[in-house]
């Protein structure tokens, strides 16, 4: 086995430091192989360490900007962040990428209702009286509608 199978296998397993041993030698053998990176950033990823998983997926686009499976990675942390505009983003790219499963799909139509349930509440806010004026912007090329407040 390689290092990236001996690494995905300590992660099922539960081994986490085995697991980051494993992928670290993996990136030492082959710094120019994004999958070693995006494995990494998984794992970091599954341990809450959302600004280091970002690094790492970078790299990894970097690498190899039809790194779908990175795109992927990224929308997942943005999601856990409750950033869905750029988890929606990255999962777009992922499908531009190549990506065609039903977790992208999934997570797409997560995100959208997320974008909806903030755009509601954004429209509950408006309206309370201390907003006085609003405008709203219907367009079908928008995931939403747009809402401008005019001073």
């Amino acid at each position: 086995m390689n290092h990236n199978e001996i690494g995905i296998e300590a992660l099922n397993q539960g081994n986490i430091e085995q697991a980051a041993e494993a992928f670290t030698k993996a990136i030492e053998e082959s710094p120019k192989d994004p999958v070693p990176y995006i494995n990494f950033a998984n794992l970091l990823s599954s341990v809450h360490e959302f600004e280091r998983a970002l690094n790492f997926f970078q790299k990894a686009i970097e690498l190899d900007h039809t790194a779908a499976a990175a795109y992927y990675g990224a929308g997942n942390v943005y999601t856990m962040k409750e950033d869905f505009m750029k988890a929606k983003d990255y999962f777009e790219q992922a499908l531009q990428a190549g990506m065609e499963n039903s977790d992208l799909f999934y997570m797409f139509v997560s995100n959208h209702n997320d974008l909806n349930m903030i755009w509601d509440r954004l429209k509950q806010m408006v309206r309370q009286p201390n907003i006085q004026h609003t405008r709203f912007i219907n367009d079908d090329k928008l995931p939403f509608n747009r809402l401008v407040f005019i001073m």
